[in-house]
């Protein structure tokens, strides 16, 4: 299946890699969700999700795109969703993943990032 079905990218002036997910995402589709979020050569500081275009979105995506983060994150860089479709909020507060992702964000094109020692109370 191609990334190119449903993934694309941009660039924000502040240099981040802005990712356009759209259409249906699930158990058959995280695979290359997961490798096309990977970039060819160093992580960017920033990858931006925009996921205002997915219809539906299954844990096996949601959990590709966990990995992705970890996988950011041990190159320094962080992942951020900036847009979520109603299916996608629903999945992000249904496991309780939105912090993980800065979402929802505090301002037009921009996410919160969330800490490590957080605490839900």
């Amino acid at each position: 299946m191609s990334a190119e079905r449903f993934v694309s990218f941009d660039s924000a002036e502040d240099g981040a890699v802005v990712a356009v997910l759209s259409g249906s995402l699930d158990l058959t589709d995280a695979a290359v969700v997961r490798e096309s979020l990977r970039p060819a050569g160093r992580w960017p500081r920033t990858l931006v999700l925009d996921l205002a275009a997915v219809d539906f979105c299954d844990c096996a995506v949601l959990g590709a795109l966990i990995a992705v983060r970890g996988e950011a994150g041990l190159s320094g860089g962080r992942v951020l969703i900036a847009a979520a479709s109603p299916a996608v909020r629903v999945l992000l507060a249904a496991t309780q993943t939105a912090a993980l992702f800065g979402y929802p964000p505090v301002g037009p094109g921009q996410a919160v990032e969330s800490s490590a020692d957080e605490s839900s109370g």
